[in-house]
């Protein structure tokens, strides 16, 4: 079975260069400014509030967007008809607030001669897209002069988020929102195509289990269930029976792709601590 679960986040018919203009209007809207960085791999898209030095910067990775538009066709471009990640950056008050898109999300595909449809489907957590993640933070954080970083990625881009976590120095917490963090236990539950090529948090629970790490889960989300979630929360058991940095919170009335910027309202600001 191909992967096609995300297919039923969008809807309509939407031309990249209106999801774009929305994104833009949206950000500008929230007092967003944009920036295309150019990794070795990629070009990303970002949209960065900076307001005040010495503070922490609040990272959201945007979720996996519109990769399928068929039940066993890749779409032609990845860029999110509901950018729930973008929606989540605009609603956290804080003062420095930076939202990454993945690769090839909001670019006009001929423009960036990478973007092949692997980086969308089944190599989304590649070596490649983490490096090019990792490189545009580097980027900002050379440019901005920021030192702390606080992780936040919904859906497919809690994967990214979780990943990065673990390979990078600087960050303080880690948030998931609807996040897959076991994709192996993902193509188990949904019995799907595997996500050859890909990285996969589980394999990183040896570092991940001493950074502080809140993982929302919605009550009515049938895409992340308990499953997916709990195979994680296992793997990190196994380096620290007591979960002293984890805590997985369930939202009421929240579905994967409904309801969440409400609900971050009345957390983006919070610390995260272990226990």
């Amino acid at each position: 079975m191909q992967f096609t679960l995300f297919l039923f986040l969008f809807s309509g018919c939407s031309s990249v260069s209106e999801r774009l203009e929305e994104a833009e209007t949206l950000s500008m809207e929230h007092g967003f400014q944009k920036s295309v960085i150019k990794t070795k791999d990629f070009l990303l898209m970002t949209y960065i509030r900076f307001q005040q030095e010495g503070l922490p910067v609040s990272i959201y990775i945007e979720g996996d967007g519109y990769a399928y538009a068929g039940r066993h066709r890749a779409s032609s471009n990845p860029t999110p008809k509901n950018p729930m990640g973008l929606k989540l950056a605009l609603v956290d008050t804080t003062p420095n607030v930076i939202y990454i898109a993945r690769p090839c999300q909001y670019i006009q595909l001929k423009d960036d001669p990478n973007c092949h449809q692997d980086y969308w489907t089944t190599k989304r957590y590649s070596i490649e897209v983490m490096d090019a993640t990792n490189e545009a933070i580097n980027t900002l954080k050379n440019k901005l002069g920021f030192k702390q970083i606080r992780l936040i990625g919904y859906s497919g881009g809690g994967t990214v988020a979780a990943i990065l976590a673990a390979t990078r120095n600087d960050v303080i917490d880690l948030r998931t929102v609807a996040g897959n963090l076991d994709i192996d236990a993902f193509v188990r539950v949904h019995e799907l195509t595997p996500l050859t090529g890909s990285l996969n948090p589980t394999d990183f629970a040896n570092t991940l289990v001493n950074i502080p790490q809140v993982h929302f889960v919605g009550e009515k989300d049938d895409i992340i269930t308990p499953p997916i979630t709990d195979s994680y929360i296992d793997a990190i058991r196994k380096y620290d029976a007591s979960l002293e940095c984890v805590n997985v919170r369930q939202i009421k009335d929240v579905s994967h792709a409904k309801g969440w910027e409400t609900v971050w309202q009345r957390y983006a600001d919070r610390v995260v601590e272990c226990k």
